[in-house]
């Protein structure tokens, strides 16, 4: 995105919204009569083009750019630096998580897995590869998608392990992709969205979900967007201009078509 706009719904409350109609706070208002700011690239707000927002517990906005972080206080956005004017080692930040525990987790396209705590900053040595998605799961572990390597050695799902990583790749049931999103669902999946389809994993299970559509889509957008639903479905949201793939959903280990009727799915 290349503007970070915040807006104020009703009682702060963002919705999703399905194909089904659903009524809004107040139906009878237009989007537009809603408060609302827009910070842009050309007004001179950001620092480069944005790609990641994230909240930690003491209620700064992060934001990650082309050209690095920038904290929002509600009113200015400052160029982020440690107390010791420590900086990443690369400036193109692609995604970013607030933890539980107060902790900023940063990745980055070229230097790896950071994170910031107790005004320390830490760098997860081996995650030279490209983090995509930073995930925090109910038990409190740290897991993040990646570009995977292609000699094999690190697969596109990895988690925290103390100071080091863990990776998961062929060897464990995941296909050598590009990972890009990633959630967890109320039996404690893990759910991995790649540039060529869907895995549910655990330690001990795997299913791997192919639609038609992306089958010749490696090294670029696929299933960039992926949430639980209150019923335990999973939700799957495919960038594929032109694919007519969209929004998928996948219910009780069975594939359902949202929004989009005569989707291929193997």
């Amino acid at each position: 995105m290349n503007a970070i706009r915040l807006a104020l719904l009703g009682c702060g409350a963002c919705a999703l919204f399905l194909c089904n109609s659903a009524a809004g706070l107040t139906p009878d208002r237009q989007i537009s009569q809603y408060a609302h700011n827009a910070w842009r690239v050309q007004d001179g707000f950001l620092a480069g083009f944005s790609f990641a927002l994230t909240q930690t517990k003491d209620g700064y906005l992060w934001i990650g750019t082309k050209a690095g972080i920038l904290r929002f206080d509600g009113v200015r956005f400052v160029p982020w630096t440690t107390l010791d004017n420590e900086r990443l080692q690369h400036s193109e930040v692609n995604s970013l998580l607030g933890s539980h525990d107060g902790s900023l987790w940063v990745g980055t396209r070229f230097a790896g897995l950071w994170r910031w705590k107790d005004q320390r900053l830490t760098h997860f040595q081996n995650t030279e590869a490209h983090i995509t998605a930073i995930f925090e799961d109910s038990r409190g572990t740290i897991w993040f998608a990646q570009e995977a390597l292609e000699d094999g050695k690190d697969g596109p799902l990895c988690r925290v392990v103390a100071e080091g990583v863990r990776c998961y790749g062929p060897k464990d049931g995941i296909p050598l992709a590009t990972g890009e999103s990633i959630t967890e669902d109320r039996a404690g999946h893990i759910w991995l969205g790649t540039d060529t389809g869907l895995v549910d994993w655990t330690p001990h299970s795997v299913s791997t979900y192919n639609p038609n559509g992306l089958k010749s889509n490696k090294g670029l957008a696929g299933i960039d967007a992926l949430a639980v639903g209150s019923d335990g479905s999973a939700l799957v949201g495919i960038e594929k201009s032109g694919s007519g793939l969209g929004l998928q959903q996948v219910v009780g280990g069975s594939l359902e078509i949202d929004c989009h009727a005569g989707v291929g799915w193997q």
